[in-house]
């Protein structure tokens, strides 16, 4: 399934608090089948919005995989995704299994390869991805319900801490940009060969890092990762009294 704002193609999951949540597999999916995926949905927005969300049987523990979760808001939340939970947000549930979020998609706007939209500047580092945006909600609020849950809040915050120990620290997130982006360097040569945008400002109605070299940009990219990663350090994974002005900015 997948939530995709205002650009979904059907059939749709429906029930009340949420939208544009299509389901992508099976083709052949059976009138009775949408009907119980609707109503397994429906009970997971409940839970996630009861008065004990965290409780192992009644809240969204009985109904998600929280872990899945808890990594897919990490993995949005570094990479400060610009169309993170309201567009390309999959989440799919195995049979006898519980919803799971996943898998990763659509990170063209991530990154920090965006500076701003419609002439209106970014801020990637700061801020939360979750909260909602121009004060409209998305597609669905269950990720910034459950960042306002305290035991959501010590799970992803341990989880971050775990990750920044391993593979997210600076040292490994420094190795890993080589490590992908070393193969590409011959490819990246050709194709700014045949396409010299490296300067091009917009594409589209957004507005996009520009350099002279390809290498510059993955020193960008590089060096957002590290100052990203520090600031979720200090943030504590606790909403702001402020929901975001914009989006991201």
């Amino acid at each position: 399934m997948q939530f995709n704002m205002m650009a979904t193609n059907g059939p749709l999951v429906k029930g009340s608090g949420w939208n544009d949540l299509e389901v992508k597999d099976p083709d052949d999916l059976l009138p009775e089948q949408l009907t119980w995926i609707s109503n397994y949905i429906q009970k997971v927005h409940n839970a996630i919005h009861s008065s004990n969300p965290s409780d192992p049987n009644t809240g969204y523990p009985a109904y998600i995989d929280v872990d899945s979760f808890v990594n897919y808001i990490i993995g949005n939340e570094i990479a400060r995704e610009g169309d993170s939970y309201m567009r390309s947000t999959y989440i799919y549930k195995d049979r006898g299994a519980k919803l799971t979020a996943g898998p990763l998609w659509d990170y063209d706007l991530a990154y920090n390869c965006v500076t701003g939209m419609m002439g209106m500047g970014t801020n990637y580092v700061e801020g939360w991805q979750f909260q909602p945006m121009f004060g409209m909600s998305s597609t669905c609020d269950w990720y910034y319900t459950l960042m306002k849950d305290p035991a959501f809040q010590s799970k992803i915050s341990a989880r971050w801490q775990e990750l920044r120990k391993g593979p997210l620290s600076d040292t490994q997130i420094k190795a890993l940009v080589q490590k992908l982006t070393a193969p590409l360097t011959n490819g990246a040569k050709r194709n700014f060969q045949k396409w010299n945008n490296l300067g091009t400002s917009y594409v589209g109605g957004f507005s996009t890092q520009t350099t002279q070299t390809w290498e510059e940009q993955i020193t960008i990219l590089q060096n957002f990762l590290l100052q990203r990663s520090a600031w979720l350090d200090k943030s504590g994974w606790k909403p702001t009294t402020n929901t975001n002005p914009g989006w991201p900015w």
